[in-house]
């Protein structure tokens, strides 16, 4: 199917958390990349470092490819506040510079700077309506 697709137009295939997937899945996906690397198939991947070690069949596909050099790795690292409060005053751009820097310290010390975890906690306060200007007041 991927084949047929990418053979007619740009296919680009979406692999969230990567490090859960068994044995047969990453086998099926060095299948998938091997056989269509000449092809339009883009394929993403999402993969959280911290838990592959040596033994994991993912470490040996990314040495695989690696080498091959039909992949390329993006290291993400942690948000740091001063990304953090240009997220904060993007979405409340009317917000003082202090509440949303207040607001940005705090949100870095409960998330770490884990760019999901920041997003979930800025939706969260937006949606239980705390916010920047609750942020100095300590409602947050």
């Amino acid at each position: 199917m991927l084949d047929r697709l990418a053979a007619t137009r740009p296919v680009v295939l979406i692999l969230e958390d990567l490090q859960w997937a068994t044995e047969p899945t990453i086998h099926l996906l060095r299948d998938i990349v091997r056989r269509l690397a000449s092809s339009r198939l883009l394929v993403l991947a999402t993969v959280r470092d911290e838990v592959l070690d040596f033994g994991h069949p993912l470490t040996d596909l990314a040495v695989e490819l690696h080498r091959s050099g039909n992949a390329l790795r993006l290291d993400l690292g942690e948000l740091t506040q001063g990304d953090i409060a240009e997220m904060i005053a993007a979405r409340v751009p009317f917000a003082p510079d202090a509440s949303v820097d207040e607001l940005a310290r705090r949100v870095g010390d409960e998330s770490a700077g884990n760019a999901f975890f920041v997003c979930e906690l800025l939706h969260h306060l937006s949606s239980t309506g705390q916010g920047p200007a609750q942020a100095s007041t300590g409602t947050a």
